[in-house]
């Protein structure tokens, strides 16, 4: 772990001496990796997830890169004032670790109050246990012992707490195989922390041809109007001999993924990102798909084009709507700044492009929000303006509704 100082970027200390990997007599080595560290905004403490004795160094992976394929899942505690000083922290100041014997890997955990932390945990071999939910108490104790979804949402990647703190939402990807192949959606799901229980998960892909075109989700944040923004990147993994007609293996080989009208042809290893914001329901609001073009790489669509990967791995919400992603590039990481569009709902870019959100004055939002309170604290619409527009848009900030239309404040 790296401590950066705020004001200047510039590295305060790095740690890595918290037990995760050490050398044991029975065998010298013993490897570990830290895959995500929270630090908690109400100060109970940083917490660290990750892998522990891990007997090899192969395939030490994470988010788009893939997954450990051996080790032991790990949740480490620290105590929040170690970590706000100029040393580094060290094993012997960690809290409490609570290991996870049966799994390989904590993806992330969060605080969802005093007494209870919530860890999102992967095993790799079969049974593959690929999406698997933990509860802890404030010790460390186990209090809810890991419950598997992956038969309904496949493999899991990220999660956050809901701003009720009652429940979790998962992002990941995967499908059921069409025609006997694999199929990969990404995937958005609520689980409810007191019972461990699934609410509702739902898939999400960018369109195209489901044998060839992939859609795996690597991140979800909360966006200030309390949505769900996933992070994601879509495209042809690979043009294998497990496609199983000869129509699907010509249309990979020349980067027919998608055969609708004005698709962009994309080879294999060719990927786009895409961004998924939803309702509290999981219900679509907006899905944008994106990707790094240099000015020098030609125009989109021409013959000239230069195609290069992109695929949005964190997400970061802003408190001004915004979101930001951390991209991978085939070149290096990347970021991207989508700036929200108040009246519309939607996000900006900042190229001119926009999603499903409007510029106008008009009432033009997508959703259906059916409940005034949800509409009034999501984006300060007023009761009578819900009631008026009869669930067929909702005047954003800065317009009010005159009895037919959304018209701009004067």
């Amino acid at each position: 772990m790296t401590k950066l100082d705020p004001t200047t970027g510039k590295e305060v200390w790095t740690g890595t001496d918290f037990g995760d990997g050490r050398a044991e007599s029975s065998n010298p080595i013993r490897h570990g990796a830290l895959e995500m560290v929270t630090v908690d905004p109400g100060g109970r403490g940083v917490l660290f997830t990750g892998i522990q004795d891990k007997p090899d160094a192969n395939e030490m992976s994470f988010k788009s890169y893939g997954n450990v394929n051996n080790g032991v899942a790990v949740v480490m505690r620290l105590p929040l004032s170690v970590c706000e000083g100029d040393t580094a922290p060290t094993s012997a100041e960690v809290k409490w670790s609570t290991k996870f014997s049966t799994l390989n890997s904590a993806k992330t955990a969060h605080f969802a109050s005093d007494t209870r932390v919530v860890v999102l945990l992967w095993k790799a071999e079969i049974p593959s246990l690929h999406c698997s939910f933990a509860v802890l108490d404030a010790s460390g104790a186990v209090v809810t012992a890991p419950v598997d979804f992956s038969s309904t949402t496949y493999e899991c990647t990220d999660m956050q707490l809901t701003p009720e703190k009652t429940h979790v939402v998962l992002s990941g990807h995967g499908g059921p195989k069409v025609n006997g192949m694999a199929t990969y959606s990404g995937r958005m799901s609520k689980v409810e922390i007191a019972t461990a229980t699934m609410a509702w998960s739902k898939s999400f892909t960018a369109g195209g041809t489901p044998e060839l075109i992939y859609n795996e989700c690597f991140g979800i944040a909360i966006m200030a109007d309390g949505s769900y923004a996933m992070s994601c990147g879509t495209g042809i993994e690979v043009c294998g001999d497990e496609l199983k007609t000869q129509t699907l293996k010509d249309n990979c080989n020349k980067g027919l993924g998608d055969e609708r009208p004005g698709a962009i042809p994309r080879g294999a290893g060719i990927w786009q990102l895409m961004t998924i914001r939803t309702d509290p329901n999981g219900n679509l609001q907006e899905q944008r798909v994106d990707s790094y073009k240099d000015p020098t790489w030609g125009a989109l669509g021409s013959a000239n084009m230069q195609q290069s990967s992109s695929g949005a791995e964190w997400p970061i919400a802003l408190q001004d709507g915004s979101l930001v992603l951390v991209t991978d590039e085939v070149f290096g990481v990347g970021l991207l700044k989508m700036t929200a569009i108040t009246s519309g709902g939607g996000f900006n870019s900042g190229d001119g492009s926009t999603g499903d959100g409007s510029n106008s004055a008009s009432c033009t939002y997508k959703a259906i929000v059916d409940d005034c309170k949800q509409a009034r604290g999501r984006f300060g619409w007023t009761c009578e303006q819900v009631s008026a527009c009869d669930g067929k848009g909702f005047c954003g900030t800065g317009t009010t509704w005159n009895g037919s239309q959304c018209t701009v404040d004067q």
